[in-house]
């Protein structure tokens, strides 16, 4: 399995930050190479998951400055995150393709007593919004703002 076609990050731990700052992710691609009439792929750019399955408390997700133009995959075009609190401040998004979930960023969180995200969309500027054939999966551009 292929996913997070720039970066595949797995268990972090509790207390840890993944800070990325002023990066240009384009033209990735998650996909599921042996598998491939099996949809799965998540994270055309970035795919951080916590596979040990413990709490990860505190651990942060910090996305700041940065592009992410024509990523591409099933699930999460552009970032697929699980477990994490998250930050996305000033990125824009722009020409992503994800047919089933997730047209920009897809968080897959279970919300307990100890993981409970909140999302403030401080400012989207979407300028285009196509829906697909089978009206799932969106392609478009947008300048997003995400604090949890």
């Amino acid at each position: 399995m292929f996913e997070g076609g720039a970066i595949r990050h797995f268990s972090l731990g509790a207390n840890k930050v993944i800070h990325i700052k002023n990066t240009d992710f384009i033209a990735n691609y998650g996909h599921d190479e042996i598998n491939t009439d099996i949809p799965r792929s998540l994270g055309g750019a970035l795919m951080i998951e916590n596979l040990d399955h413990t709490p990860a408390r505190n651990a942060q997700l910090i996305v700041e400055d940065s592009k992410f133009i024509d990523n591409v995959s099933n699930i999460g075009a552009a970032i697929y995150s699980q477990s994490f609190n998250h930050k996305i401040s000033n990125c824009l998004f722009s020409g992503h393709h994800a047919p089933l979930e997730g047209g920009v960023v897809y968080i897959a969180n279970s919300i307990t007593s100890n993981s409970l995200i909140i999302i403030i969309v401080l400012s989207i500027i979407i300028q285009q919004m196509l829906m697909e054939e089978y009206l799932v999966g969106l392609e478009y551009s947008v300048v997003l703002n995400l604090i949890g």
